[in-house]
């Protein structure tokens, strides 16, 4: 049974959830807050104390590439004004890094921010105003056809 319990892969994130647990962490106080509204195609990882990296699976497909560009970038704004939602904000200021991959078969889109720039995004209400404001605070890199 031991070795059972030694080899299962899901020890060692539990090993590491114990061990992490008396050293303050951003990344794992916003994790912990978002898990539970988070969405199926979610997936949050902390590889840093202040960096936190939201995986997103685009399932939709599009023969046309430049649609599929359009909306791969706005599912990712979209999930960005999510999860600042979803966050406290007063944790989510302290976040040093933030990073957003949008994966799909044919493209993928890395997008990094910081916490403060996500506080500010949850304040925003207008198409216009969220656009302006990710173009300002938000680096993109693309990789695919």
């Amino acid at each position: 049974m031991f070795s059972i319990f030694i080899f299962d892969p899901n020890t060692e994130r539990w090993w590491a959830k114990v061990q992490g647990r008396y050293i303050p962490s951003t990344c794992r106080a916003l994790a912990d807050r978002v898990e539970a509204k988070q969405p199926a195609d979610w997936t949050i990882e902390c590889p840093h104390t202040d960096r936190l990296v939201l995986t997103v699976s685009f399932d939709e497909n599009y023969e046309d590439l430049a649609r599929l560009r359009a909306n791969i970038y706005r599912s990712m704004a979209n999930n960005l004004k999510k999860f600042s939602r979803f966050a406290n904000p007063e944790t989510l200021q302290n976040l040093a890094v933030f990073e957003i991959f949008m994966v799909h078969d044919n493209i993928k889109v890395w997008g990094q921010t910081d916490g403060q720039a996500m506080v500010q995004l949850r304040n925003l209400k207008t198409k216009d105003k969220i656009a302006k404001h990710l173009e300002l605070t938000v680096k993109v890199k693309e990789t695919g056809k």
